[in-house]
């Protein structure tokens, strides 16, 4: 049966602790042993260097960290879905083409525009090719803006 010995003091990891960081164990100090005169070897402690001691630290976030990334990610998902839905409305979205109207002339060929403000003024208009010039630059400008937001949408 082996003795355990009871009054062996408890060996203890050498530590660091920055204020609000978690207790980190120190990596193992590294010996080298070295010869003495007499022919014994001697071990030699080496102090970690500055990075070797971040290298040791966790990377980790803490919870709320987490939560406000996804919270970041899920509202550039929520926005990127609106703006492909509202790019498939715009596509579907046909005008009657004729080729032989001026776009100052008020012919109604069955579509209108509407814009109203915050103080419920209303711009309303029925000239297809100026309904078609706004439909396009929606367009472009929803793909712009989508294209933007899917470079956004990254995991850190």
């Amino acid at each position: 049966m082996k003795q355990v010995k009871r009054n062996a003091a408890p060996t203890r990891l050498k530590t660091t602790q920055t204020k609000g960081a978690p207790v980190v164990p120190l990596p193992a100090q590294k010996t080298e042993p070295s010869e003495t005169p007499a022919g014994q070897e001697k071990k030699q402690e080496v102090n970690p260097t500055k990075s070797e001691l971040r290298a040791a630290l966790p990377q980790t976030r803490n919870l709320d960290a987490t939560i406000d990334v996804i919270e970041v990610l899920n509202r550039r998902v929520k926005g990127r879905e609106k703006l492909i839905e509202t790019l498939k409305d715009l596509k579907q979205f046909s005008l009657e083409n004729k080729e032989d109207i001026v776009a100052e002339t008020d012919s109604y060929f069955g579509c209108s525009l509407t814009i109203t403000d915050s103080k419920r003024k209303e711009f309303t208009t029925r000239i297809p090719k100026l309904i078609s010039l706004l439909v396009a630059y929606l367009q472009k400008v929803c793909e712009e803006k989508l294209t933007e937001i899917e470079t956004e949408i990254v995991l850190p």
